[in-house]
């Protein structure tokens, strides 16, 4: 099976802030322990000065996606949203769009990239389990800040 993969551009930070808003709503249903470090979601989503997608494509159809929010001026990321389907789970897909959204930010001078780990998808995907998204940052050398749900890098 061939797996292929596109950065695509964006600057819709308005789409960026509602997802990040319906995330921080369902976390606070959820009753999940999560802390805005030095106002990191302000620097991010209330700063935010653009995005880029990593998609992962079979035969033209997308089967993951990793969304990505920059904030240029502190020259700190988010990944905001990585996702893969059910059927295309481990076969690397995860991974690969992670070190692809990785090897971007180093290109554009990045220092930190940031990753939450919330269980949200889990109301959508009752297959969603939180140990694939954790291994797969641990594996790339992201270090957790508080919890078992926050990560960062440093590029």
């Amino acid at each position: 099976m061939k797996i292929s993969y596109r950065i695509v551009n964006s600057d819709d930070c308005e789409v960026i802030k509602q997802i990040h808003s319906f995330n921080t709503r369902v976390a606070k249903e959820l009753n999940l322990d999560l802390i805005d470090h030095d106002g990191l979601a302000e620097k991010l989503h209330g700063e935010c000065t653009g995005s880029f997608r990593v998609i992962a494509f079979v035969k033209n159809i997308q089967v993951g996606e990793l969304v990505v929010i920059l904030n240029e001026r502190e020259k700190i990321a988010d990944l905001l949203w990585i996702y893969v389907k059910p059927e295309f789970r481990l076969l690397g897909i995860g991974t690969n769009l992670t070190k692809i959204a990785i090897n971007e930010l180093k290109k554009r001078g990045f220092k930190k990239v940031y990753a939450s780990i919330v269980p949200i998808v889990k109301h959508f995907d009752p297959n969603y389990s939180e140990e694939a998204p954790r291994r797969i940052l641990q594996k790339l050398g992201f270090k957790p800040i508080h919890n078992k749900y926050e990560y960062v890098l440093e590029l």
